[in-house]
């Protein structure tokens, strides 16, 4: 966890590195997610 970028972790997550624990602070917005995701796809394919 040293080797950890604070720059890395999103505003929406929280990470104690002592305690080895991360927590969720909000559910991120479609935009703030740093993956490639097609929301409209997944919905698609989960409808079928």
């Amino acid at each position: 966890l040293e080797n950890i970028d604070p720059r890395a972790i999103p505003n929406w997550l929280e990470l104690d590195k002592d305690n080895f624990r991360g927590k969720v602070l909000e559910i991120p917005q479609e935009i703030e997610l740093e993956i490639p995701v097609n929301v409209q796809l997944i919905i698609e394919y989960y409808s079928m």
